[in-house]
């Protein structure tokens, strides 16, 4: 099995700090909460920047004339 996002929802915030403090040491995720009962677990590279930046090189937009929202 390939996991590309663990996306953990719980109401007992000691249960989610636990579960963060498992995976911080792994340099190969990013972890981010769009909201206080949850946490998003990706891959490091799995950024909405990243994919952005490659798209305007692409299109060859500076990457000052782009935004990024949600």
């Amino acid at each position: 099995i390939h996991v590309h996002k663990l996306l953990p929802f719980s109401y007992e915030i000691e249960k989610l700090k636990k579960l963060k403090e498992t995976f911080l040491h792994n340099t190969d995720l990013a972890i981010t909460s769009s909201y206080w009962h949850n946490l998003e677990i990706n891959h490091r590279d799995a950024q909405k920047g990243n994919g952005l930046y490659t798209l305007a090189e692409h299109l060859n937009i500076p990457v000052e004339n782009t935004v990024a929202i949600g």
